[in-house]
């Protein structure tokens, strides 16, 4: 998920990803406590508006070999 077509990550992506199991963890176990769905689901969507906020465009252009180039794509 790092590695998204059209997006630079200029935070390091293995302390994002450190807050991202945290907030995971977090909403988890204050949903085990409340059963709250509606604030887990709130907090879910602040933690992902929180981290996407790191993303910023690629300027970028995919090449021929790249994973996102869709000459590389399998048919499924």
């Amino acid at each position: 998920a790092a590695e998204v077509p059209g997006s630079v990550w200029p935070s390091p992506v293995p302390a994002l990803a450190r807050v991202l199991v945290t907030f995971a963890d977090g909403i988890t176990l204050a949903w085990l406590a409340d059963q709250d769905t509606d604030a887990a689901r709130a907090t879910a969507a602040f933690a992902a508006s929180s981290l996407a906020r790191h993303a910023e465009p690629s300027t970028r252009r995919p090449l021929p070999g790249d994973s996102t180039h869709p000459e590389d794509r399998h048919a499924d």
